[in-house]
């Protein structure tokens, strides 16, 4: 058996005129509470479950001229993670940074996204006690997006 208690906050603010920040946190107390099982020997009861942060976070800061033209970023924060029930490898935490620009012309909304930009490695998951069984975050990205707007 297993139980989580936590607290998940989010926040919406509108700033100064055309300024939008977003913030959200999240806490995360979990354990296994009940388990005969072993995980390479070791009793799973009472440690912490796989891939569940303690701590996450995010930030964003939006500026949007009027209806025609916006620019955003912002930061992802994702805390250590356990790897295995024994809970013997640990999961480093990692920051992502994330920006967007857009802009309307007429009925068309192009929009350009870039995630993690400072291209950092991270590991999104992983299982057991060997290190291959990795999972990398995704590298840099860029995605255009072209909208048309039927009325």
């Amino acid at each position: 058996m297993q139980r989580t208690r936590g607290i998940e906050a989010a926040a919406q603010l509108e700033l100064a005129e055309g300024w939008q920040a977003i913030a959200s946190y999240a806490y995360l107390d979990a354990r296994i509470t009940k388990s005969p099982a072993l995980d390479s020997g070791v009793p799973i009861q009472g440690n912490r479950p796989t891939l569940t942060p303690t701590h996450s976070a995010s930030f964003w800061l939006m500026r949007n001229f009027g209806d025609r033209f916006g620019l955003g970023g912002g930061v992802n924060y994702v805390g250590d993670r356990q790897a295995n029930l024994a809970n013997t490898v640990v999961l480093p935490e990692y920051v992502t940074a994330d920006a967007m620009a857009w802009a309307r012309l007429g009925k068309f909304k192009a929009q350009l996204n870039i995630r993690n930009i400072f291209d950092r490695d991270y590991i999104v998951s992983a299982h057991g006690t060997v290190g291959n069984l990795n999972m990398p975050g995704a590298p840099r990205s860029v995605m255009f997006t072209l909208r048309y707007a039927i009325d």
